[in-house]
């Protein structure tokens, strides 16, 4: 193994740490991008990401939200299967 390679899994291992602990504790871990992106949305408050979404969008978010199923979902959206 590389010493490159050595430090990668240092580096992973410490991150599954982090996650673990945190799930231990109760508390939520966001890796760094989600982190990052959560940031940049709150540095922005004016703008609603919503707005940006188009009405069939908005239909599968409120399915989403709502926990329905991915089978479901299709039938509502009448999406078919395909083969």
């Amino acid at each position: 193994m590389t010493d490159i390679e050595v430090v990668q899994s240092a580096l992973e291992k410490a991150r599954d740490n982090c996650w673990a602990r945190a799930a231990h504790a109760g508390q939520m871990y966001l890796s760094q991008k989600i982190a990052m992106t959560r940031e940049t949305i709150m540095a922005r408050p004016h703008l609603n990401p919503l707005q940006s979404l188009s009405a069939r969008e908005h239909e599968i978010l409120h399915l989403v939200a709502a926990g329905t199923s991915a089978p479901a979902s299709q039938h509502s959206l009448s999406c078919r299967r395909r083969p």
